[in-house]
Parts: C-alpha cells; structure tokens; sequence
C-alpha cells in the first residue's frame, strides 16, 4: 500500500502536462508516475543505479555531460533529499533547460529516514523559493502536499513494518481525523503547517 505522501504526490503528477524533451533526474523506468504525466512527451531518465531502467548514468552532484538548452523541462521527483550538493540540481537543471523551459520537482518535508543511498536534507518552502530565484527561475509555484498533522503522523508509520491490513486501517483513521479537524481550521491553512512536502514548479527567465 503506497504512503500517504507517494498517493497524495502521485496525484499532483497526474495534474502536469509536457511537451517535448524531459530530463528525470534520479527517476527510474520501474515507477509508475511517468504514465501518469499527461502530453506529447519523450522521457529521458538519469540515474547512478543501473537495475533502474535508465538513459544516461552520472553523478548529479556534478556538472551534467549534455548540451546546454537541449531539454524542454527537467523533473526532480523525490531526488533532492538525497543529493548533498543540491545547488548543483538547480544549475545545471536550469543551464540544460531551453529558454522558457519547466522545472518541476517534487521533495518531502515531513519524512522518515529513507536513504538511498544517502538521506541529506529537508526543505522548507521559503528556501525552495531562495534556490529557485537564486538559479534564474521564474513564475515559480510552490504547492504544499498533506493534509493535516494526522496524516503526518500516518506518514511516519510509513518506515515501519507492519501488517498492510493494518497500515490501511491507520491510513485511514488518521485520514478521518483530519477531515474532521478542517471542519474547523481551513484545509490549506493545515497544509501548508503539515506539510509531507511540496509539488514544484518554475520556468527559466528567458
């Protein structure tokens, strides 16, 4: 049964619509959200794992070996947390974009330890946002992912073991109770304090 942040960032992705060339850093051919990326689109994904089904094998936290302005949009889906140089995902993320192209990346906030091999950072909203600005992006959108401190406590379980019957039944209580804590308290004003993570999204200035 997929964690409540995968379900709930699953969903943001089936909202996207590309075109053209898009760079996965960090993806894999095995995940399932690729087909749930609406639009006229070829997927290049790049990772340093090779049983993950990809195109090109390199290190993220150095310069990229492509061609400067030869993508149409780059996703960092669940990669960021992971890469201990991450300024180097955003410029170079932003020098392989052409002019006008997307940014899209999806990170958790509220999480568990989940190396792969390596669990660095968490980021916040306000330094998205620096980052972003810092690389020469623009129209940047920052979509907190949750719903309430119920499910931040689901999410938690998340890293454990136990019975999947179990794990459904405590995904949705927890789901319950923050529908009922927004009858009284707005539901973005929940997410944005309870956030598992943020849904991206940002063009480069042309």
């Amino acid at each position: 049964m997929p964690t409540p942040w995968r379900k709930l960032s699953y969903e943001q992705l089936s909202t996207l619509e590309l075109s053209g060339k898009v760079l996965d850093l960090g993806g894999s051919r095995k995940s399932k959200y690729h087909e749930l990326i609406r639009g006229n689109h070829a997927i290049e994904v790049v990772n340093i794992d090779e049983n993950s089904g990809l195109d090109n094998n390199f290190d993220l936290e150095k310069p990229f070996p492509l061609q400067s302005e030869s993508y149409d949009a780059v996703l960092a889906c669940n990669v960021l947390e992971h890469i201990y140089n991450y300024q180097n995902i955003f410029t170079e993320s932003c020098r392989v974009l052409r002019k006008g192209g997307t940014i899209i990346i999806i990170v958790p906030f509220i999480m568990f330890f989940h190396p792969s091999p390596h669990d660095y950072w968490r980021y916040t909203k306000e330094t998205l946002n620096k980052l972003l600005i810092e690389s020469n992006f623009i129209d940047i959108s920052i979509v907190p992912i949750g719903q309430g401190p119920f499910l931040v406590l689901g999410q938690m379980f998340g890293g454990v073991r136990i019975p999947e019957l179990l794990r459904m039944i405590l995904y949705y209580k927890l789901f319950l109770l923050d529908k009922i804590i927004s009858l009284f308290v707005k539901s973005e004003a929940l997410k944005e304090r309870y956030p598992l993570g943020y849904f991206v999204t940002a063009k480069k200035k042309v």
